[in-house]
């Protein structure tokens, strides 16, 4: 009986790493002390930094509530060296940091309390900032008003208003993500369908691009609306790449929005673009052409038959020191494709299986225990040579050994003496550093995203990338850290950084990266510079420390890397709420870590 060929082969992914970047040789990270010039100084807020108060009036859904507890409450300005957080109240704290790294706090603003002169279905969000220019700030008060604030004006000065509402003249609560010049930004909002009850509404997310016209003191002007997309889940990723383009990522793809009577503010209308074919679902599976799998000494790669009537002789496969080719895999003929690393030729066999319809090929390692990363060197071939990568299978017994052997990641290392941290350090270790090993929890590390590309000039092109990535961070705000991002490489187990779409390169690695994120056990927030990845835990669980990790990037040849680690929350600091930088000249990064009651600053450890 003829054996049904597989589907077409899936496009390559849109974010390929580069081999030659990869670092199969890494081991372990080693905790190191910090710099001699390093200094952590924490300093008492005039007002507890908060979310902002939350109306109870209507259930706030899991993905409300998701979407508010990665938020950063610490809004960096374009003026280096200054930041805005919120009080309880509602009052706009400035933190301007002094030539010594010392802030000095002053109220900008205070949001006005909105009068709830009839009942709201809308719930409020928290407040939000963003910085237009220098001396200009976006201040959103949670219930769909927002407020220009001039930083250098005197605190009387009246600000423009403006606000955001449905057609029914409702306004509707939204974050401020991304500035758009001096003069625009990008929010999202949550919406629901009408006519829908409280505990059966569809909750889903739109992402505006909006422009501040003609605004007044005193009476609220209509936010102009440019494009506006929308999704099911909020977005993580709001990124401006090639010009006048923004890159979204969330859980679920952005569409525009096309229907008239669902716009929530009047948007101008634009023709009917031609029908446009669908993007695959983020969830459709191909079945590989090939599957591979290793031991110390050989690599094992298997090949489906197309029919068991197939003659052998068509079947052999070729194979050089540095290269593989076989019919059953068109990318590899005419030309072989370069395998990973180089075998040994002359002792490396194949077979064929025709009772389960297989053809078997084991190639014996030249290098015996490297472990290779994937099965063909794809950075060679290119796009256009439709390499096809497929990640290494591994038995259950194969991945457990793999994770034991990487509990080492984690510990502090060899050396004539053990590192001691300074006063205040780790009041608690995560469980990985005692050797226990949460595979759920290893297993989530990061966000799921699909990538939406939006040419904000004509946003009925918006495209998606079909591929479903595992996102583990973020430039941190405030740097001159370009748009990029840290991607989860499960087949080398690194981040590799890339840079963003629509033509994304790989960069940069940081070994082992989504292995020692998944050892954090109040993981809050997860940012990068362009040599290190800043891991800050919460420090709200009961007797979390409120850690700060850093992980620096690692040689290429290096077999271990540094990581540092002091405390920034928990005990009389509370739990971290937010987090920025800045470039200092001669000092590297410099952090702040906004807690509860106290800023926290850091030098000379990034």
């Amino acid at each position: 009986m003829p054996i049904i060929p597989p589907p077409p082969t899936p496009p390559p992914s849109t974010f390929a790493p580069k081999p030659a970047l990869l670092q199969p040789h890494f081991e372990s990270y080693k905790l190191a002390l910090p710099a001699e010039s390093a200094s952590v100084a924490s300093h008492r807020l005039p007002a507890s930094a908060t979310a902002g108060k939350v109306s109870h009036r209507v259930q706030l859904g899991y993905k409300e509530v998701s979407r508010r507890v990665g938020w950063n409450g610490l809004y960096m300005g374009r003026e280096k060296g200054v930041a805005v957080y919120f009080g309880a109240e509602g009052e706009a704290w400035e933190v301007r940091l002094k030539d010594d790294m010392t802030p000095f706090f002053r109220e900008l603003f205070i949001l006005p309390t909105p009068l709830a002169t009839t009942p709201s279905t809308q719930h409020s969000d928290v407040p939000s900032a963003l910085s237009l220019s220098p001396t200009t700030w976006a201040l959103a008060d949670g219930t769909g008003r927002l407020y220009l604030v001039d930083s250098s004006s005197a605190a009387s000065a009246s600000p423009a208003e403006y606000e955001l509402t449905s057609p029914s003249g409702e306004l509707v609560p939204f974050l401020l993500h991304a500035a758009d010049g001096a003069d625009g930004a990008v929010i999202s909002c949550c919406v629901r369908k009408d006519g829908e009850g409280t505990s059966s509404q569809r909750t889903r997310f739109e992402v505006l691009g909006v422009r501040f016209e003609g605004g007044t003191s005193g009476q609220p002007t209509p936010l102009e609306v440019r494009w506006r997309v929308r999704g099911e889940q909020s977005p993580v990723v709001v990124q401006r790449v090639d010009g006048d383009a923004w890159l979204l990522g969330a859980a679920a793809p952005f569409k525009p929005v096309r229907d008239e009577e669902e716009h929530i503010a009047p948007v101008p209308l634009e023709p009917a673009p031609a029908p446009e074919e669908p993007a695959p679902s983020p969830a459709q599976k191909f079945p590989p052409p090939y599957s591979w799998s290793q031991t110390h000494t050989t690599v094992t790669i298997t090949i489906p038959l197309p029919s068991r009537s197939v003659p052998k002789a068509s079947l052999t496969p070729s194979y050089t020191s540095t290269t593989f080719a076989s019919s059953l895999l068109p990318f590899t003929s005419p030309t072989p494709a370069a395998l990973w690393a180089p075998i040994k030729p002359g002792e490396s066999t194949w077979t064929v299986d025709r009772a389960r319809g297989l053809v078997e090929v084991d190639l014996e390692k030249r290098d015996e225990g490297t472990r290779w990363v994937q099965l063909f060197e794809t950075g060679q071939g290119g796009p256009e040579r439709g390499v096809v990568s497929v990640d290494e299978t591994m038995s259950d017994a194969e991945r457990r050994a793999a994770l034991e052997a990487l509990e080492k990641y984690t510990v502090e290392g060899e050396g004539d003496a053990d590192p001691v941290l300074r006063s205040g350090g780790v009041d608690d270790m995560p469980s990985l550093g005692k050797g226990e090993i949460d595979e759920s929890v290893d297993s989530s590390v990061g966000k799921q995203v699909v990538f939406t590309f939006v040419p904000a000039a004509s946003p009925a092109n918006t495209r998606t990338f079909p591929q479903q990535e595992t996102l583990l961070s973020l430039p941190l705000t405030g740097t001159s850290a370009p748009p990029s991002l840290i991607l989860s490489h499960p087949a080398s187990l690194s981040g590799l950084l890339f840079t963003p779409p629509p033509n994304p390169e790989h960069t940069k690695t940081f070994p082992a990266l989504p292995f020692v994120l998944a050892s954090k056990r109040d993981l809050r927030f997860t940012y990068h510079v362009p040599h290190a990845v800043l891991a800050l835990e919460g420090g709200s669980t009961s007797g979390g420390a409120g850690n700060a990790y850093v992980y620096y990037e690692t040689p290429h040849e290096a077999k271990q890397g540094r990581q540092g680690l002091v405390q920034v929350g928990g005990k009389g600091r509370g739990p971290v709420v937010g987090v920025g930088g800045l470039d200092a000249n001669g000092q590297g990064t410099v952090v702040l870590a906004l807690c509860e009651e106290e800023l926290v600053v850091l030098q000379g450890v990034v």
